[in-house]
């Protein structure tokens, strides 16, 4: 029996010494001190039940505010940082059945947020002080004929270049421009017909796609120039290689996503890149707050770029500590609507946890729900 759970998370944010992150694969928002490596839960989504998975894919820190991007929660969700309160944006119907289809990344501008529909067919703007929400379909109507189930119309990585939004298709070789300020766009073809791609970044000069399957890497102009640059041997041009891409220093990062395996390259020679045993579960970097990643082991990882400095942390809680977390709060308050996703047993829930509250004499069936019901019939059995 493991003594400790990892908690694997989508993102985090890094606010002065703390990280801020959501669990993947429960219903908690942690607080994380990397210099101390103590880890705390500090609130619980609400109306979403205790064991619903991917409730969050985002976070963005504002205003002593923290907004969660909702990847299946129902609501755009911000937490208070000063009393400790929740807040619940509605986010709209915009076509049948797709209120709680996925947004991976928010993009904050002036008094805006930005949430990206991957599989939620919009782009969401918020304005940050008011609350309003606007939405933008129209550019999801240019690629709805080639989604599928098992594709999104857009990874998390993106680029920014003055009021600018750039942001490249999973399903074609186009690239969307979003002006930011007028929340007018227009689409750019970048590349071969049969490319598709898992992100965009900018180094100062040109943009950079990372391939969605085994294509090529795009070095873009902005405007009809491309240059490609083929991925080294070993690269499975069946699944999707890369999270997306990132750039810092001279250097392009495409962390590894379906494969162990991340490709660095720099920006001056990329007939010359080095590939690492890497794995991600997330990864970006940025000026501001330096490198974020976790890796599918669960460490988190923090480089802070301005002060030369490296934090390594396991993130992990005792089974125990979730074993009680889980006992001590009543149904009825936390489960919410009995409309929920979880349909089947996880790692979460896994059989020596639940030797352990059959211990403590309690029964864990949620006979709605279906968790641990198959469990508890082998064990009667």
């Amino acid at each position: 029996m493991e003594r400790n759970v990892k908690i694997y998370m989508e993102d985090c944010e890094l606010v002065g010494d703390k990280i801020y992150f959501f669990s993947r694969d429960w219903n908690g928002l942690y607080i994380l001190d990397y210099k101390s490596k103590e880890i705390k839960l500090i609130g619980i989504m609400p109306e979403e039940h205790i064991l619903s998975r991917r409730l969050c894919a985002g976070i963005v820190h504002c205003h002593e505010m923290l907004v969660l991007v909702p990847m299946t929660a129902k609501k755009i969700w911000i937490y208070s940082l000063e009393n400790r309160q929740w807040r619940g944006l509605e986010r709209k119907y915009v076509t049948e059945n797709d209120c709680c289809k996925e947004i991976f990344r928010a993009i904050k501008y002036k008094e805006y947020l930005f949430f990206i529909g991957s599989n939620y067919p919009a782009i969401i703007r918020m304005n940050i002080e008011t609350y309003n929400l606007e939405y933008l379909t129209e550019p999801y109507n240019f690629l709805e004929s080639k989604k599928n189930p098992s594709e999104c119309y857009f990874r998390s990585d993106y680029a920014i270049q003055n009021n600018y939004l750039l942001v490249a298709s999973c399903l074609n070789n186009y690239v969307l421009q979003l002006n930011m300020d007028t929340f007018e766009f227009e689409w750019f073809e970048v590349g071969n017909k049969d490319y598709c791609y898992s992100g965009i970044a900018w180094d100062g000069e040109y943009y950079w796609l990372s391939p969605r399957r085994g294509t090529p890497i795009v070095k873009w102009d902005g405007k009809a120039k491309a240059e490609y640059y083929f991925l080294p041997e070993g690269f499975d041009n069946t699944i999707y290689n890369f999270l997306g891409i990132q750039y810092h220093n001279g250097k392009l990062i495409f962390p590894g996503m379906m494969q162990d395996k991340t490709l660095i390259a720099d920006v001056k020679s990329l007939n010359d890149v080095e590939v690492r045993r890497e794995q991600y579960t997330f990864f970006r970097c940025s000026k501001k707050d330096g490198e974020l990643s976790q890796t599918v082991d669960g460490l988190l990882r923090l480089k802070l770029f301005n002060q030369n400095e490296q934090y390594d942390v396991c993130v992990e809680i005792q089974k125990s500590e979730l074993m009680d977390w889980y006992i001590n709060r009543e149904e009825k308050q936390y489960y919410g609507e009995k409309e929920n996703r979880i349909r089947g047993e996880f790692s979460v829930l896994s059989l020596p946890l639940c030797i352990a509250l059959l211990d403590k004499k309690k029964d864990m069936k949620h006979n709605e729900l279906k968790i641990g019901v198959n469990i508890w019939k082998n064990v009667l059995s």
